[in-house]
């Protein structure tokens, strides 16, 4: 009988048993391949700045900063696929305003792009 009436709420509430159904719990989407090349594009142990989905991926590493704090970083890594919390402390619109504002005064050039997500590399200027 608890048995059947976890699972029966399970299937009705929706609940975490029910995910290993989905079929989108054992696909890769676009954006997620596009953020993996992402990942391996960026040297590793060099000093760099990602956002906060993209920081548990590349924290192997001495010196890494929560966007938007640069400090030293030699390359920052920024995923424009919309998401919860993916932003923080900014929110997208700010966060595409600064990366804009990175490469306009020439800190910064694009070393790659995969799509919505984009590897800066400092320039010596």
């Amino acid at each position: 009988l608890l048995i059947a009436a976890s699972l029966s709420q399970d299937i009705l509430l929706k609940g975490p048993i029910n995910s290993i159904f989905k079929k989108s719990l054992y696909e890769k989407t676009d954006w997620m391949k596009n953020t993996e090349l992402l990942i391996r594009a960026v040297p590793a142990g060099v000093p760099l700045s990602a956002q906060n989905s993209l920081l548990p991926h590349l924290s192997q590493r001495d010196e890494i900063y929560l966007f938007p704090e640069i400090s030293n970083a030699q390359y920052v890594a920024v995923d424009f696929h919309d998401g919860p919390n993916k932003y923080a402390p900014l929110d997208l619109s700010q966060t595409k305003i600064l990366i804009e504002k990175l490469q306009k005064t020439d800190r910064f050039r694009i070393e790659a792009e995969f799509a919505d997500a984009i590897l800066l590399k400092r320039t010596n200027k």
